[in-house]
């Protein structure tokens, strides 16, 4: 069946038809002419390949940095290293201002973007990418598998175990000795109370949780880098930097009502942490959640240090007694230098 339409009403020959439909602003149809038609659509032109070749971006789960990140969750590859994990924005904040920077940090620009803090975080990553710092761009299946939470926040570092020197921990007034403690919770809820108040030091003896557990670093929040820290103690260790301090006074903190015996009929003295003269150097021991403390720790001790609970409940948790004993520190402290 014949063509009708424009085609038989042009005129002219072929050539000359095909011409005129082909000229700027002609919408009329030929059916050898394109002015109407749709481009092809053209393969994209890898700009993942491009991206990866001019900014670095890590995409490889095999990557050599991403791989040295991956291992620093477990505890043997950990401490082998000497470098832990800190994850999240607020963590590789305080990790970037930290004196010894991280040896690699890893970030997705996407995740980053999505909030006012990660924005600023991804300005500052951007520079010291630029400034081939150890910094560099991943895809977020990488970050997704250098993450140990549910919800990765899209930027992830690995950094030197911390430095304290033994002056550092001397120059607090308050020393909490944390004897076994094993929730990854508590030690992080503890660390967070000595940073926010200030002035104190941390012992963790044997057989304690990792300081520097994932689970620890990210309920500590920061408090890593603030909070001046000795690990592994044995109490030998711990009598030593005690004295150094000038401590005199070391409680043992407890909340219940039976007696603590030190050894064969012998018990402490108790003190409420209300009558304790906190201005002095005091060392605090917390014991294990489930035992409470060594007997070595308690033979180390001066006093019982009792913590009122007139409501009747059987004992407190480790992380809310050392917070308690943190700030009514802090407390007479503050006070005391008012008076003054």
């Amino acid at each position: 069946m014949p063509f009708k339409g424009n085609y038989n009403k042009s005129g002219g020959s072929q050539k000359q038809r095909q011409s005129s439909d082909l000229r700027p602003g002609n919408t009329h149809f030929h059916p050898n002419s394109y002015s109407n038609a749709k481009p092809k659509p053209q393969a994209p032109k890898a700009p993942v390949q491009v991206e990866e070749k001019q900014f670095g971006l890590i995409t490889s789960p095999d990557n050599d940095k991403a791989r040295f990140i991956r291992n620093l969750l477990g505890k043997k590859d950990r401490y082998a290293a000497r470098h832990f994990v800190a994850e999240g924005v607020r963590l590789v904040g305080e990790a970037l201002r930290a004196p010894r920077p991280p040896m690699y940090t890893l970030y997705d620009p996407d995740a980053l973007v999505k909030t006012e803090d990660g924005q600023r975080l991804l300005m500052r990553l951007i520079e010291l990418h630029e400034d081939k710092k150890g910094v560099f761009p991943a895809t977020a299946r990488i970050m997704e598998g250098l993450s140990d939470t549910v919800s990765p926040q899209g930027v992830t570092a690995a950094v030197p175990f911390l430095q304290w020197k033994p002056e550092d921990l001397a120059a607090s007034k308050l020393h909490l000795i944390l004897d076994e403690v094993q929730d990854p919770g508590n030690l992080g809820t503890i660390l967070r109370s000595a940073w926010a108040a200030g002035d104190t030091s941390i012992y963790l003896t044997e057989g304690s949780v990792d300081f520097y557990s994932p689970k620890v670093v990210r309920a500590g929040m920061g408090a890593h880098f603030k909070v001046p820290a000795a690990l592994g103690q044995v109490w030998p260790q711990i009598a030593e930097n005690l004295a150094t301090a000038g401590v005199e006074q070391i409680l043992l903190a407890d909340s219940g009502e039976e007696d603590i015996p030190v050894s064969k009929g012998k018990t402490l003295p108790e003190v409420s942490y209300y009558e304790v003269d906190w201005s002095k150097p005091t060392a605090v021991i917390i014991g294990n959640e489930a035992h409470g403390a060594r007997a070595e720790a308690r033979r180390s001790a001066t006093h019982v240090l009792r913590i009122p609970m007139p409501g009747g409940a059987e004992s407190l948790n480790a992380s809310v007694a050392a917070s308690l004993v943190i700030f009514e520190a802090l407390r007479q402290r503050t006070q005391s230098g008012a008076e003054k």
